[in-house]
């Protein structure tokens, strides 16, 4: 709704036009931004490298605007597998 109020006025003129920018504006295809969700699904596999892992993660990590480090790190050792043994040593 905010996206059609905001439409300047006499801007579309056919319904086909109104049916083209709704689909680009809302399309699929476009690329989201990455939240501290996204980094929240990133879970080490069990069959998994450490290098993998970090690497997924970091890839992803870069992408969050405004995340604190700590919160990132956080996460990063919350989603390692629970008998990972680097894990126990990340707080050393």
């Amino acid at each position: 709704m905010t996206w059609l109020k905001g439409l300047q006025d006499n801007s579309i003129d056919s319904w086909g036009e109104l049916c083209s920018e709704f689909i680009s504006h809302f399309t699929t295809r476009r690329k989201c931004p990455k939240t501290m969700g996204t980094l929240n699904d990133i879970v080490e596999d069990k069959k998994e490298t450490m290098r993998k892992y970090v690497e997924r993660f970091t890839r992803a990590g870069v992408e969050v605007q405004g995340a604190h480090d700590g919160l990132k790190c956080f996460i990063f050792e919350s989603n390692l597998c629970d008998d990972c043994k680097f894990k126990g040593k990340l707080g050393l």
